[in-house]
């Protein structure tokens, strides 16, 4: 560990530097904090599946939607609200960090916190726009929006008390170990639960398991072009479809007995989709039928 410029690769990611679309492939130049969730099998939203596909440039990537878009959007209205609560010195740095002695790390981090100055006043957050890193930088911090366009699941704040979503918490561990701090603050506006605040601390145990999977991904599927194992998520099978959107006249497979085998399984599984189905309705008619017309039921006075 050091200061970050010795760490670190610095590659300015700021509007002049960088356009959208060139950040968005520079990202596929290697690993970044909010995709260890998804290498680690913990995001609900894409497979690693999908994203080994996105990143050999086989299908197109996430563009974002409306939920992205608005967290994007107060982004920065929640960095100014952590600065006034905790009357903290707050740095705009939007460059991506890759450590030298990692060449598939990369750190994307949304804010740093410094020691207080004429500078970087308290309370405040101020813009840097240079390939130096801003003096003096004590921790990380990560702004989170949920619930703003759907439920979202702002529960998983708030297990066993006060917590942080496990896909943010590894994100949080990837850039501490990009960056060689210690600390990470979080700072998150969730719907229904306002303004929160969560504290994680460096981990080397859960960095080196990190690095362990995060490395096999790399080396195995993406550099050694295996491709991840099928699941049966949405994203792998949208991922599939975009990759393989129409056969191809006169292409013939011989997929052996995997193939039979697959064709199979997924016979069964029509059944087996049929027979739930016809027992979820015939369930639902038993409930009707004792019911009737009824506003409310209730079963042995409960």
């Amino acid at each position: 560990r050091g200061p970050i410029e010795d760490i670190c690769e610095i590659v300015p990611a700021w509007p002049d530097a960088m356009t959208e679309d060139e950040w968005l492939e520079a990202r596929k130049l290697g690993i970044g904090g909010s995709e260890i969730g998804t290498i680690c099998g913990l995001n609900p939203y894409q497979s690693k599946y999908n994203l080994w596909a996105c990143k050999k440039n086989l299908v197109e990537g996430f563009k974002g939607n409306e939920a992205t878009d608005l967290g994007h959007l107060l982004e920065p209205a929640v960095a100014e609200r952590y600065a006034t609560v905790t009357n903290s010195a707050i740095v705009t740095w939007p460059v991506i960090l890759r450590p030298k002695a990692n060449g598939f790390m990369s750190g994307n981090v949304d804010r740093f916190i410094v020691t207080p100055s004429d500078d970087f006043p308290a309370g405040k957050v101020t813009y840097w726009e240079t390939t130096e890193p801003p003096p003096r930088i004590i921790a990380l911090l990560e702004c989170k929006t949920g619930g703003m366009v759907s439920p979202g699941k702002p529960q998983e704040w708030f297990v066993g008390g006060a917590s942080i979503p496990p896909s943010y918490e590894l994100q949080g561990h990837w850039y501490l170990a990009s960056t060689g701090l210690d600390r990470i603050e979080y700072a998150a506006l969730l719907g229904g639960h306002g303004f929160q605040t969560r504290t994680l601390l460096r981990d080397d145990d859960m960095i080196a398991n990190l690095m362990d999977i995060v490395s096999e991904f790399w080396n195995t599927n993406f550099l050694g072009n295996v491709e991840p194992e099928l699941d049966g998520t949405e994203s792998t099978e949208e991922t599939l479809t975009e990759r393989y959107p129409r056969s191809v006249e006169g292409i013939t497979v011989d997929g052996g007995a995997p193939l039979m085998d697959a064709w199979l399984d997924l016979e069964l599984a029509k059944v087996k989709f049929k027979d739930a189905e016809a027992d979820k309705k015939l369930a639902r008619s038993k409930v009707v039928a004792i019911l009737g017309d009824a506003e409310y039921g209730i079963s042995d006075g409960v």
